[in-house]
């Protein structure tokens, strides 16, 4: 005979099958994570892939690097903490290569003003900042890119964290002629 208690029961059946079920599942993800965790997180297994790589041609305007046998563009922008603890750095650079080859700021913020202010900072001519046009993003600013007349790229330098400073201003120094 069908009752109050039996709709019950048999409620609490149901949602102890289910709790159950959950739980197995749960389980189960579990041991695959520690069993194999390169299926489930790949991303930590494999470096990530640069955003820009040697050899290939960056898509920006020609007048930016057809004038000079090299160029070097800039990623960056005034709203970057890693940009402003950066700043001496890439102002040694620009005071160092600049007179040698062109240094382009590509600016991918959407505050030009500060931006150009950050740029004058670091010696670069206000007819060479530029905001970034669609699609020319880097991965992380700062970054560096030195690349041909044809825009050929020829370096890239994501980051430029204090201990790889000397490092790149040293490879920039290699592959750019004096």
């Amino acid at each position: 005979m069908a009752g109050p208690g039996n709709d019950v029961n048999g409620l609490v059946r149901a949602l102890t099958t289910w709790t159950n079920v959950a739980l197995l599942a749960l389980l189960a993800l579990t041991i695959g994570l520690v069993v194999y965790p390169g299926v489930t997180d790949a991303g930590a297994t494999k470096p990530p892939q640069p955003a820009y790589e040697v050899g290939t041609v960056i898509d920006t305007p020609a007048d930016w690097h057809a004038e000079s046998a090299y160029t070097l563009v800039l990623f960056a922008q005034a709203s970057c903490g890693a940009c402003q603890r950066a700043q001496p750095f890439l102002q040694q650079v620009v005071s160092e290569f600049g007179a040698r080859v062109p240094v382009v700021l590509v600016s991918p913020g959407a505050d030009q003003a500060r931006d150009a202010e950050f740029g004058a900072s670091l010696g670069i001519a206000a007819d060479a900042m530029h905001r970034a046009p669609e699609g020319l993003r880097a991965r992380v600013t700062p970054t560096l890119v030195l690349v041909d007349r044809s825009g050929r790229i020829l370096h890239v330098w994501e980051g430029v964290p204090p201990e790889r400073q000397a490092a790149i201003r040293q490879a920039i120094q290699d592959l750019i002629p004096s």
